[in-house]
């Protein structure tokens, strides 16, 4: 039995990416310039591959079909004037106002966006990874819970609804 190092195993694993260091850019669509934020806590997200089965000459056969994509939340923290919340807010009414009972589509068919996730580095902030969400829109604007017993930072989930992903490693 060979015996297990901590630096034998540092000297051939370096460094590992980090799970708290991402970047999120809304690009397009409603927004008219580049709106960036960091990300508390997010899961990438997830694509199922959808099957169909088939019979051929006597055999049950399963073959891939279409793909279909979990809705993706990210957590985010509220800064001191509330810019990203009340941007989402905007956006949200935007997509179908309460008031006036306009939607997106009646003042601008192009409120779908592309959600750019990068994977930060620790060491020096540079990409390790890219995650782009192709044709999104804000579904929820989450809660935002007020507590006089707590001192943690006021934070609250996006969950955003979109067509399709890409991976792309830097």
């Amino acid at each position: 039995m060979s015996d297990f190092s901590l630096e034998g195993f540092m000297g051939a694993h370096p460094d590992f990416a980090r799970s708290y260091t991402f970047e999120c850019i809304i690009t397009g669509g409603y927004w008219d310039k580049d709106y960036k934020f960091l990300v508390k806590t997010s899961n990438l997200p997830a694509t199922t591959i959808d099957e169909v089965e088939t019979n051929w000459q006597g055999y049950k056969y399963t073959l891939a079909t279409t793909p279909t994509y979990d809705d993706y939340t990210v957590n985010v923290m509220t800064d001191l004037k509330s810019d990203i919340r009340t941007k989402m807010m905007n956006w949200s009414n935007y997509l179908n106002n309460p008031e006036t009972n306009f939607h997106g589509k009646v003042v601008n068919p192009n409120y779908l966006t592309t959600i750019t996730m990068t994977h930060l580095s620790h060491n020096d902030g540079t990409g390790i990874a890219q995650y782009i969400l192709h044709g999104c829109w804000c579904k929820t604007v989450g809660e935002l819970a007020m507590d006089y017993a707590t001192k943690e930072i006021a934070a609250f989930d996006l969950t955003f609804k979109y067509q399709f992903h890409t991976y792309k490693q830097l």
